[in-house]
């Protein structure tokens, strides 16, 4: 749907002075006054279903996407290691389903990919990433104590608590490294547990596996390094990045993705990433946990604004 930022206020004038035609006519007026102030935005349910502005796309949770017959064709090409197949019927839609392209050097590595999962050992890995998390929390204040004297009293705390994250992340793992730092064992129960069992869970899914880098992941399905788009909208194949605060704490500090299908100014990425610096569950090299996400242009449902 289309929606101006003047959209109330011309609703609320145009029922004073004479209803539909009115407001039709006020909305004209305010699109020839601000040049681009309409913004399309794409329809998000109460469940959190996506549908884009013209129809065409429609996202599901993370991994069921419909399509248009256009869409189809926009991704015929466009990538040389994955091909887009088209799934049951939706109205006029059809599920988008990726599938690895044969005789290509990373099919090829996903077939031969072990990808067993030792579950004891991955729990071993989460227990040592909580363990280390946990005690960057009461690191953090004793180096910001230590550093006092170079701290100005004016200054954000929070930012000064962001920059002295990599330091307490890495006097944190040097512990664990030397024996200073034990990991508890986490019950079955305990969330970074449970996170680790999803996505043990999620490797079992009738999907294909990328690289669980988001620039790997982006490469593969785009078939080329990665470039940044700007200023416009981005077109099937099209990759798009973003370059976050450095020192946002557990947070990604970039992610790139690679746009597939457009409909109108919307637009739907295939992406996969790393864990954040704040996730106690490790990822495989490659997995089945990447997923579809659909951006729009309004600067509340763009790339940036998700990360």
């Amino acid at each position: 749907m289309s929606l101006s930022p003047a959209k109330g206020r011309l609703d609320a004038f145009a029922g004073l002075l004479g209803g539909s035609a009115r407001t039709t006519q006020l909305k004209a007026m305010a699109r020839d006054l601000n040049a681009g102030a309409v913004v399309q935005r794409f329809q998000v349910a109460e469940n959190g279903d996506k549908t884009s502005d013209g129809g065409q796309l429609f996202l599901h949770g993370k991994h069921d996407l419909y399509a248009g017959a256009a869409q189809f064709e926009q991704v015929a090409e466009l990538s040389p290691n994955v091909e887009f197949q088209s799934g049951e019927a939706r109205g006029d839609l059809h599920r988008v389903i990726p599938r690895l392209r044969d005789d290509t050097d990373f099919a090829g590595e996903a077939a031969e990919w072990d990808g067993a999962i030792d579950r004891p050992a991955m729990k071993r890995d989460t227990e040592s990433r909580h363990a280390v998390h946990k005690r960057m929390d009461t690191l953090l204040p004793e180096l910001m104590e230590e550093n006092a004297d170079e701290l100005d009293p004016e200054g954000d705390a929070e930012e000064y608590r962001a920059n002295y994250r990599a330091d307490a992340f890495s006097q944190a793992s040097d512990e664990l490294d030397e024996g200073a730092l034990a990991a508890d064992e986490l019950d079955d129960e305990h969330p970074a547990v449970r996170a680790l069992d999803a996505y043990i869970a999620e490797q079992g899914a009738d999907r294909i596996l990328l690289p669980s880098s988001c620039i790997e992941a982006a490469k593969i399905i785009a078939g080329r390094n990665p470039g940044a788009t700007v200023d416009r909208a981005p077109g099937p194949g099209d990759m798009i990045q973003y370059v976050g605060d450095q020192n946002a704490p557990g947070q990604w500090p970039f992610h790139v993705a690679t746009t597939i299908m457009t409909d109108e100014s919307d637009y739907v990425t295939l992406e996969n990433a790393a864990p954040k610096e704040d996730d106690d569950v490790s990822k495989l090299k490659l997995d089945r946990s990447w997923y579809f996400a659909m951006y729009g242009a309004a600067a509340e449902q763009s790339f940036k604004a998700a990360y």
